[in-house]
């Protein structure tokens, strides 16, 4: 691995998380074609085979060192359910199912482009005759609610069910999510879009359904924390339209219905608090950090938003009340 860093002039697996590091060893070979030196690449083929058996040695090295003509290529012979024909995406040259996830997980915007242009669909229909396949992205073409990113990640589930979670080609295993949120925090609107896309287009759930743990677990407390959330966004809403009907001179009066026509939304704007919400779950600290800076913008406003009483002391409210 060291020659092969060293003839690339960077680490093959720069960026990519421990986890997808694993899974790209385990199910496929490492991509040399890249390296423009066909000698060396036949010597880094010897001695990256998957098989410790088949793998160069002494022999095949000195023999290589003397450029021994009669050596023969090193070939990879471990993969197993291969296509009948391989699939060629950005450098990755895919002979096995998890390959091609894998491949597709890595080249994610050439992959939706291959999805989009039904590329992908012709070719497990009329090269590798895989029926099953076909009909899973044709169900998910018809399905005009899915976006094409989704459907992409439907299909390398399909799959690969075990591949390590990734979203539009970065990882989305707990400390990227972490780090996104801390970067939405700080006013990244990219980030809380992207948080927002694992959230509504049911990302996590995804990987949860195909038996990840790891991401099940993220999305339960992710979830219990929205509902809590939603709750008690519903309690406080209610709480202060009694406040108004029964404080405030006059009726009642729904600005939104009054100048837009429509029902005021007692419902949480979580794609602005998912940050949040995962600072909630995630950092003991936080809620008392957050808990200490209301009560001293509640005191200020007090006077201005005599309604403001009715959702009671900060100090008493529940973790879920404060946002």
């Amino acid at each position: 691995m060291i020659m092969l860093e060293l003839a690339l002039g960077q680490h093959p697996f720069a960026g990519l998380s421990e986890a997808v590091i694993l899974h790209h060893l385990t199910t496929r070979e490492l991509e040399l074609n890249t390296l423009t030196d066909a000698y060396l690449r036949k010597l880094l083929r010897g001695l990256l085979l998957r098989d410790p058996k088949k793998r160069w040695g002494d022999e095949q090295i000195m023999r290589w060192l003397a450029r021994d003509t009669s050596l023969p290529d090193a070939v990879e012979t471990t993969a197993m359910g291969g296509f009948r024909e391989p699939y060629h995406i950005g450098y990755d040259l895919c002979h096995t199912r998890e390959q091609l996830a894998v491949a597709l997980a890595r080249n994610w915007d050439d992959g939706v482009r291959d999805i989009s242009n039904a590329q992908l669909l012709a070719w497990f229909r009329d090269v590798q005759k895989d029926q099953n396949a076909v009909r899973v992205l044709l169900d998910m073409r018809h399905d005009k609610k899915l976006s094409v990113d989704v459907q992409l990640l439907r299909l390398i589930l399909y799959l690969a069910p075990g591949i390590p979670p990734v979203w539009r080609g970065e990882t989305i295993e707990l400390p990227a999510i972490l780090s996104y949120a801390n970067r939405s925090l700080k006013g990244d609107e990219l980030a809380s879009s992207w948080l927002n896309q694992l959230y509504n287009y049911g990302v996590l759930e995804a990987y949860a359904d195909a038996g990840n743990k790891e991401i099940a677990n993220i999305v339960q407390k992710w979830q219990h924390c929205c509902k809590q959330i939603q709750q008690a966004w519903q309690e406080a809403f209610g709480l202060v339209k009694d406040y108004a009907s029964k404080h405030l001179p006059g009726e009642y009066a729904n600005i939104d219905k009054l100048v837009y026509g429509i029902e005021a939304d007692d419902r949480a704007p979580l794609h602005k608090l998912h940050a949040r919400v995962l600072a909630l779950v995630y950092d003991e600290r936080w809620p008392e950090r957050l808990r200490k800076r209301l009560v001293i913008a509640y005191a200020g406003l007090k006077a201005y938003c005599p309604w403001l009483s009715a959702l009671g002391e900060i100090e008493q409210m529940p973790v879920a009340s404060l946002l």
